[in-house]
C-alpha cells in the first residue's frame, strides 16, 4: 500500500513540474489559462482514478486479512 502512494506521489510531482515547465514557456495570459485549465482538469481525472486504485488495494488487503478468520 505504501509502494503504491509513493508512486501516485511521484506521478503528482512529475505532473506539476511539467505543468510549471509549461506554464513558464507560455507566451501570454491566454495561453497560460489554457494550461492551467487543461492541468486541473488532469489532476481531478488523476485524482479519481488514484482514488479508485486505493480504494481497490484497501478492499483486497481487507479482504486477504478476513479470508483465513472465517
Amino acid at each position: 500500500m505504501s509502494r503504491q502512494a509513493l508512486s501516485l506521489t511521484e506521478l503528482n510531482i512529475k505532473a506539476a513540474f511539467e505543468h510549471a515547465r509549461k506554464l513558464v514557456h507560455a507566451t501570454d495570459l491566454q495561453e497560460a489559462m489554457r494550461i492551467q485549465s487543461e492541468f486541473l482538469k488532469s489532476q481531478f481525472t488523476n485524482a479519481g482514478e488514484h482514488m479508485r486504485q486505493i480504494t481497490g488495494g484497501m478492499m483486497s488487503a481487507a479482504k486477504d486479512a478476513t479470508k483465513d478468520k472465517f
